[in-house]
């Protein structure tokens, strides 16, 4: 009992970021005012992947997809995973923020101009509710749990296949206006 902690509304564990931290957040990953941030949250294994529904190979496929069509776009992955997957993903183009200190993901979810989620099976997917509680809009399939998290259109977009995942994130990360609006 004394190392439970009662989660309420699923995202409140971690305090509202600051403007200043989501900004120092960005600057330790060498990324400019301006440039659009994709941030993935998750595990990443590339050589024994125990949940691949979480999909991390299409968030591989993606990311080079991502940064073609909105070229100042940086797609940044947190969370863990091996070396074999940090490489990967350094191969794809995304930038690898592993194991990041508990006190830091609020800063990196507010950093984030789109957080993408690219599982197909999720008991509830607690990560799109922290970013949403950070003011951070969200792309997700419309799958499992994700309509009862996001409101398609006002919280974020949720997707029906490979492609409209892609449309969604590129639409979020290049237009500003359209971010301000579900965010």
């Amino acid at each position: 009992r004394r190392r439970t902690a009662v989660i309420h509304n699923g995202a409140d564990h971690y305090p509202p970021a600051s403007a200043a931290e989501a900004a120092a957040f960005r600057s330790r990953l060498g990324l400019a005012d301006g440039v659009p941030v994709v941030l993935w949250v998750g595990r990443a294994d590339l050589e024994n992947d125990v949940q691949p529904y979480k999909g991390f190979p299409e968030l591989l496929a993606l990311a080079p997809r991502i940064r073609s069509a909105v070229p100042s776009a940086a797609v940044v992955a947190v969370g863990r995973g091996d070396d074999a997957a940090r490489q990967a993903m350094q191969s794809a183009g995304i930038t690898v923020a592993f194991d990041l200190p508990r006190e830091e993901m609020p800063a990196a979810f507010r950093a984030a101009d789109v957080f993408l989620s690219t599982s197909r099976w999720e008991g509830f997917n607690l990560p799109l509710v922290e970013a949403q509680f950070q003011g951070t809009p969200v792309v997700a399939y419309n799958l499992c749990a994700h309509p009862e998290v996001v409101e398609d259109g006002a919280s974020g977009i949720l997707a029906r296949d490979s492609a409209g995942l892609l449309d969604a994130v590129v639409r979020v990360a290049g237009d500003a206006a359209f971010r301000e609006r579900l965010a």
